[in-house]
């Protein structure tokens, strides 16, 4: 946070694989780290892609019909638009004293 604070004020947008503070992925971030902890270092996007990419699989029937409800994923929420092509929403949030905080 001290070498952020020339951030202060600034508005960005990512997914809540990296922004949030919800416990499970949390705890889904840890278990991925202590198990592949080179590969989580260089990659750990790749991992909260892979998760959505699974959830997906088993949810694209529902999303099909159920357009506007979308998926909380670890990438955003998910939504499938016409010609089967996923959307996603990102999280906000904005630099306070060097550390990003949801908005």
């Amino acid at each position: 946070p001290g070498s952020n604070r020339d951030l202060n004020g600034v508005y960005f947008n990512d997914m809540p694989w990296v922004l949030s503070h919800q416990p499970d992925v949390a705890q889904l971030s840890a278990g991925l780290k202590r198990l592949w902890p080179t590969s989580f270092k260089k990659s750990n996007r790749f991992f909260a892609l892979g998760i959505d990419a699974m959830r997906l699989s088993v949810t694209f029937r529902r999303l099909e019909i159920l357009r506007n409800f979308g998926l909380e994923g670890m990438t955003g929420r998910l939504y499938l638009k016409p010609g089967q092509q996923i959307y996603r929403q990102l999280m906000w949030a904005q630099i306070k004293n060097g550390k990003a905080n949801l908005l």
